[in-house]
């Protein structure tokens, strides 16, 4: 039985538990905290480093700021006085970022962008910029003002020498409000200190305003050391963290320095915040410490409870043992035996006196002497529980047969192995079973033939066996899988009028399960109406046919009025004369499928992004409106007007709007009879049936075009959109669909290479045009590399003196091939392409080589005109490359003059202005020609940063041709003049026209009169001879 240790022990060993639960628990509070203060110190590191990013991102770009006005001809220009300009960078160049801007010579005399004077010889920041440094100065104490500031600075390079230097001065309490964003929780702060260790920005200002240095002070203040030790490392620009005491706070604190400056940032925060999760941890410990003690008395105080109450259960199972007629006899390892119980004593016929203590195991044992040494080690060696029988010899030599337990005690002694015999006496019933063994012995021979038969009996048995399992099995599998897939089932004997619906069956038709016996009646019910005829024919034919299965797809009509897809399947059994006697059958719910399948052909025949139908729509509704129309049908085919612009600079998602509200607009135009399609990216196609007549279809196209003079209001953006449309009428162009999207598709690029936003008519001559532009396109894209472009120029006259001013450049095509192209020809073609862009760089930069050489060969300033066009003034860098060009070749700004038409205007006047307003801020002059052709509006003259007017050539013809041309033209000089533009005249070609312009005051004229364009290599002799 149980054997307990005392409740000495037991607290012994609660004692030492909970001592290594302290261990442990300080060990991690060490390590926690040392594993804390590692991150704590990469983290306060890390936020320094990326403050000092920030602070230098800051100071580099009011440098850059600085930097690019310094590079302005007005603060280079030697010829302004040092007053004028300090007053032109008040007017032009005050921001937020600086209080007053300053320009110094190189004697320290410095003016203010406010009117005040000072002398800044003496100031270290002014000293570095005349060596040629971009310098931040330290904290400093204002010359005019008095004010705490920062000075920026910046030399002014002309002709490669410095000649002045730049300022912006900062106050300094800007630094402090910048470190006041970078804090490490609700307790920390960050500062700045100069090279000297000086705090320069703190969120207590009085540490700034005081100066205070934290070195200097450790000198008097011993507490200070660790600080002005951080400090030190700081001014050495290195990275790097640790902890301080200051004001009776303990503190720890990251920093690293700022880029570009002699500065460093550092971020610091209180211990009490960094140790507040470990404060934490500790109570946690602690708590579950003391937990685990109250755990670990419960125990003790249980056990002892226990022990007691075994020993009680002890005495009383002793009781019913004896009462029990149970044999109990215990003995140690060697066999020496200390208990014989009063049922061991009346068996075997020994006193308890006799065995106890005298007697060993082995003395009792009635076995074998083969089997003796085996069954005594099983007796007291195993120590796990196992069920024995064997013989005991009683006093009178007599064998008692036992059948019990042996049990291993090792708890009852603590020096012995002590086990327990115990067991009930089968003597009588072994001699029984011996009686029963001798007639089994003659039931053998009986069994043997009986034997004989069961074998066939069984093998019947587990073939039938067998059959039933893959039945069931079977059965279980048809059931899993028809529940699976939501199949719902039923059978029905015709003839006994019974039969079987499954569950599923009846939710699918929503039939209530008490009217189950009267299904078929219930299912007709359910069916459509409109499809009732349907289901009814195809079962009246299956009942003819005899044969295969009734499949059938209809709908049904709840009893909540859903309607729902079912699918039906019937197997029907006749008998020899033809009567139905049994079916049986399937429903299954394809409500989503009939769903997904609707949902799959509309977005095979619409465009996702519109809405509207598609090209395969289109060829599917030409195919029946053409077959059952004998009225004509037009197909108007548009493409929108510079789409791959729009898309290239505001982006796929702006054009995607775009195209929606152009699809909804396109929609609200046609009368009932008519529909829209969008057949590609930004092409669409109305076919109109019933247009007898070109006025009829130009009517129409008319309303199309008109529709687009709205501007299209996207967001907070307002976009002018046009289309260029060609016209195909069924049946007289075309009647297959493909053939005649074709014949329109070549009229609509007949409209573009006539100027856009119009539509034309197919003409079987307008083949000719695609197949020329085609070859057009292919020889335009070796052109640039093969050297076949050249420049010609065409001289401008100053009509106050005679002489030649300037040129316009002119671009030409010299094609092996094709010979000389016109620029009208392939001029549009490249921009669709985007060659522009390349080849717009080349003119400009040959324009410039040209100019420069005039002025090398001359020693005269001439003036070079070239034509851009809208897909160049859309490049982000537009702006830099025609700088760069400039700077490369030497040529002034105001020596460039950049032509753009009306036309880019409407197309995208709100997009451009930006690019046109940055190259007049740096002196480049820009000329709106053709004006008067198309879209004249006196809106660009005032709202453009324009400086010169062309007219255009029609306007000077009708100078001598028409009577009231000379009035309009005077008009047109009069209005520009009034704006304040120069005005030229594009092709003057006779006397009469000339005089006209210098009577009315027009300030340059080219054209024949004077000189046609001519190549670059005939313009000296050209010149020679005119001046």
């Amino acid at each position: 039985m149980p054997n307990f240790k005392d409740l000495k022990n037991t607290l012994k060993t609660i004692f030492v538990t909970f001592a290594a639960c302290i261990g442990i628990g300080f060990l991690i509070y060490l390590y926690a905290s040392k594993m804390l203060l590692t991150t704590t110190a990469d983290s306060l590191t890390e936020m320094a480093q990326l403050g000092a990013k920030i602070v230098a991102s800051d100071i580099q770009r009011r440098l850059q700021f600085l930097e690019t006005i310094s590079k302005t001809e007005t603060i280079k220009s030697p010829k302004l006085s040092f007053e004028k300009k300090a007053n032109y960078l008040n007017s032009n160049f005050i921001t937020d970022d600086f209080i007053r801007l300053s320009i110094a010579d190189r004697q320290g005399n410095l003016w203010a962008s406010d009117g005040n004077t000072v002398n800044i010889r003496d100031r270290d920041y002014f000293q570095k910029s005349i060596a040629g440094k971009s310098v931040v100065s330290n904290l400093l104490t204002s010359k005019i003002d008095g004010q705490i500031v920062v000075i920026f600075a910046v030399p002014v390079y002309v002709d490669g020498r410095i000649s002045s230097i730049l300022s912006g001065v900062y106050k300094g309490e800007e630094l402090s409000k910048i470190t006041d964003g970078f804090r490490l929780g609700e307790e920390g702060n960050s500062f700045i200190i100069d090279q000297s260790g000086k705090i320069i920005a703190h969120d207590d200002r009085n540490l700034v305003y005081r100066q205070f240095n934290p070195i200097d002070e450790s000198r008097r203040d011993q507490t200070l050391k660790k600080l002005a030790g951080l400090i030190e490392g700081m001014t050495k620009a290195k990275n790097g963290a640790g902890s301080y005491r200051f004001r009776g706070t303990n503190k720890y604190l990251g920093f690293a320095p700022i880029k570009g400056t002699v500065w460093s940032l550092a971020v610091a925060a209180p211990n009490r915040q960094i140790f507040k999760n470990i404060d934490q941890l500790l109570v946690f410990l602690l708590g579950s410490f003391l937990v685990i003690c109250v755990i670990l008395i419960f125990i003790t105080f249980y056990m002892e409870y226990l022990r007691k109450r075994v020993l009680k259960e002890r005495k009383v199972s002793s009781n019913i043992i004896e009462v029990a007629n149970i044999i109990v006899i215990k003995y140690d390892h060697l066999g020496n035996i200390f208990e014989f119980n009063k049922f061991a004593e009346i068996k075997t016929g020994f006193d308890k006196e006799e065995v106890i203590g005298k007697k060993n195991l082995s003395e009792f044992l009635g076995a074998e002497p083969s089997q003796y040494k085996a069954l005594f080690h099983s007796l007291t060696e195993e120590i796990y529980p196992r069920k024995t029988e064997l013989a005991i010899m009683a006093k009178d030599g007599r064998k008692i047969y036992f059948i019990g337990h042996r049990n291993f005690l090792d708890f009852e002694s603590p020096n012995r192995r002590v086990y327990e015999l115990m067991g009930f006496d089968i003597t009588e019933m072994m001699e029984t079973e011996k009686e029963l063994r001798e007639s089994h012995e003659k039931l053998a021979v009986l069994n043997k033939e009986i034997l004989a038969s069961e074998e066939e009996l069984r093998a019947n048995y587990e073939e039938l066996f067998m059959s039933q399992q893959l039945l069931m099995e079977s059965e279980e599998r048809h059931s899993l899988i028809v529940d699976a897939a939501g199949i719902g089932i039923w059978d029905w004997n015709a003839q006994t009028k019974k039969g079987f619906i499954s569950t599923e069956c009846l939710n699918i038709l929503r039939i209530d399960p008490k009217l189950k016996h009267d299904f078929l009646r219930e299912l007709k019910m359910r069916i459509h109406p409109d499809d009732f005829e349907y289901a009814l024919q195809i079962w009246e034919a299956y009942q003819k046919n005899k044969t295969g299965n009734y499949e059938c797809e209809y709908r049904i009509v709840l009893p909540n009025g859903d309607i729902r897809w079912v699918q039906g399947l019937v197997k029907g059994i006749w008998n020899k004369d033809g009567e139905l006697t049994r079916m049986a059958g399937s429903y299954l719910d394809v409500t989503r499928l009939k769903e997904y399948q609707r949902k799959l052909q509309y977005a095979a025949y619409h465009d996702s992004l519109t809405g509207l139908p598609n090209r395969l729509m289109l060829q599917s509704y030409w195919l029946d409106i053409s077959a059952n129309h004998e009225r004509k049908i037009a197909i108007f085919f548009m493409d929108l007007d510079n789409f791959k612009l729009i898309n290239d600079t505001l982006g796929h998602i702006f054009g995607d709007q775009l195209i929606v509200a152009i699809g909804s607009r396109l929609n609200s135009i046609p009368d009932e009879k008519s529909v829209v399609f969008r057949i590609a990216g930004d092409e669409f196609v109305i076919c109109v049936p019933g247009l007898n007549s070109v006025n009829e279809v130009e009517t129409v196209a008319d309303r199309i075009l008109g529709s687009f003079i709205e501007s299209f209001v996207l967001g907070n953006i307002r976009v002018h959109a046009t289309v260029s449309m060609g016209i195909a009428i069924y049946p007289d162009h075309a009647v297959e669909v493909g053939e005649i999207l074709k014949n329109a598709d070549m009229a609509m690029y007949k409209a573009k290479e006539l100027g856009k936003n119009r539509y034309v008519i197919y003409d079987p001559s307008l083949q000719t045009v695609v197949d020329e532009r085609m070859k057009l396109g292919k020889n335009l894209r070796d052109a640039l590399r093969n050297n076949e472009f050249s420049l010609y120029y065409q001289p401008q006259i100053d009509l106050k003196t005679g002489r030649v001013s300037g040129f316009e450049a002119l671009l030409r095509w010299f094609s092996p091939e094709l010979g000389m192209v016109p620029p009208l020809k392939f001029i549009k073609i490249t921009e669709e392409s985007g060659m522009i862009v390349e080849l717009g760089e080349w003119v400009l930069e040959r324009a410039c080589g040209f100019i420069k050489k005039m002025e090398q060969i001359t020693g005269t300033h001439f003036s070079i005109s070239v034509n851009v066009s809208i897909i160049q003034l859309m490049q982000d860098n537009f702006v830099q490359r025609v700088f760069a060009i400039l700077e490369k070749y030497q040529v002034g700004p105001e020596q460039v003059e950049l032509e753009i038409t009306e036309s880019v205007l409407i197309e995208s006047f709100d997009v451009i202005y930006r690019q046109l307003q940055m190259l007049r801020d740096y002196r480049i002059r820009i000329a709106l020609d053709d004006f008067g052709k198309g879209y004249s509006s006196l809106n660009y003259l005032c709202q453009l940063p324009i400086s010169t007017l062309k007219i255009d050539k029609i306007f000077i013809d009708n100078i001598v041709n028409n009577d009231k041309g000379p009035i309009i033209t005077g008009d047109i000089i009069a209005i520009g003049h009034k704006v304040g533009l120069k005005v030229i005249a594009e092709g003057v070609e006779v006397k009469e026209q000339m005089e006209y312009l210098v009577k009315h005051g027009c300030d340059k004229m080219q054209g024949y009169f004077y000189s046609k364009p001519i190549p670059e290599g005939e313009v000296i002799e050209f010149m020679r001879g005119k001046n």
